[in-house]
């Protein structure tokens, strides 16, 4: 549900509420999961929930990762329904609150996405609540500004399928479109049925120009950004093999990896890679050394692959160390 849609006057909005990053609050990150940990953003989470139960007049059970930052979360959000019951409020208890850790599973953002939605939010400079703005193909001068959300039908129904298939599906829904068009123009004979028509079809024309254009530009990044390779590689990366199922050796695995971060990919895909390798496979010191130097990245980029750590990441072992606090 979109919370905000509904409540619009809450504390709080549906953009920024689950997002550390967010322009609120710039230190987050480093507040939460820093060397020196600052639980007034963690009271902002929590006192954001119980804006929502409150006016959704419920007190729900809490479910939570027992290990920081969720338990604390959870601590803060307990303390503060507890305070305004004591007040006065009145809560039915109900519904399930779920705090779960990401950080359980930090190679996600990594990966590169082959889906419509999570390839337009890793590959376009989408903003915040789905804001995009855009220049369609046709060759219009002025950029048009459109909200990707569940209200564009055509983003609802692809966003979860192959971009691939997303490409050749919105085509020919066009040239369905286009046709019925056609059809219409020739068969009304009332003006005025023609005219009410018209808003509807502008509306719709547009729509398939924007996702038409959203397409091409994600297949383009795909072969300008060297995705057709660089996905193939994650893959054995995170798995251990590749499409044929076969598990290539250690060394032939990094050799791939020594000529892909050699190659003219963007530094943030050398660094994503670097780090899926770090996370998937653990890195010793030689190895981060020897992939640093094909990359060409400089040297301030080691902290990234040691603040792994922060996420719980053991680099002197394979994999990510499982954690059972659940």
């Amino acid at each position: 549900m979109n919370y905000h849609v509904e409540e619009p006057n809450l504390a709080l909005s549906s953009i920024s509420l689950f997002l550390i990053s967010t322009p609120d609050i710039p230190t987050a990150l480093s507040d939460i999961w820093g060397s020196v940990r600052n639980d007034s953003v963690l009271q902002q989470i929590a006192s954001s929930l119980v804006d929502i139960c409150v006016n959704l007049g419920i007190k729900p059970h809490i479910h939570y990762y027992n290990c920081y930052p969720c338990d604390r979360i959870a601590d803060l959000f307990y303390q503060s329904i507890e305070q305004h019951i004591a007040i006065g409020g009145q809560l039915h208890e109900k519904g399930l609150l779920f705090l779960v850790d990401r950080t359980v599973d930090p190679l996600i953002p990594l990966m590169h996405p082959i889906t419509y939605e999570p390839m337009v939010m890793d590959l376009l400079p989408v903003g915040e609540g789905g804001e995009f703005e855009y220049r369609s193909r046709s060759g219009e001068d002025k950029s048009r500004t459109v909200l990707l959300n569940s209200q564009d039908r055509i983003w609802e129904a692809y966003k979860y399928e192959h971009i691939q298939n997303t490409a050749v599906w919105i085509n020919k829904a066009v040239e369905v479109f286009q046709a019925e068009k056609e059809e219409s123009k020739n068969s009304i004979q009332d003006i005025g049925n023609l005219i009410k028509t018209l808003p509807e079809r502008k509306q719709r024309n547009d729509l398939f120009a924007l996702h038409v254009t959203i397409s091409r530009m994600c297949i383009d990044l795909f072969r300008d950004h060297a995705l057709n390779r660089l996905i193939p590689l994650e893959q054995i990366i995170l798995t251990g093999c590749d499409d044929a199922g076969s598990t290539p050796s250690q060394e032939k695995l990094l050799a791939e990896l020594d000529a892909v971060l050699a190659s003219e990919i963007t530094m943030q895909d050398k660094r994503r890679l670097i780090l899926m390798y770090a996370i998937a496979r653990g890195l010793d010191s030689d190895t981060q050394r020897r992939l640093f130097q094909q990359s060409g990245l400089p040297m301030g980029d080691y902290s990234l692959v040691q603040n792994l750590k922060l996420l719980n990441v053991n680099l002197a072992q394979v994999g990510i160390e499982i954690r059972n606090e659940l």
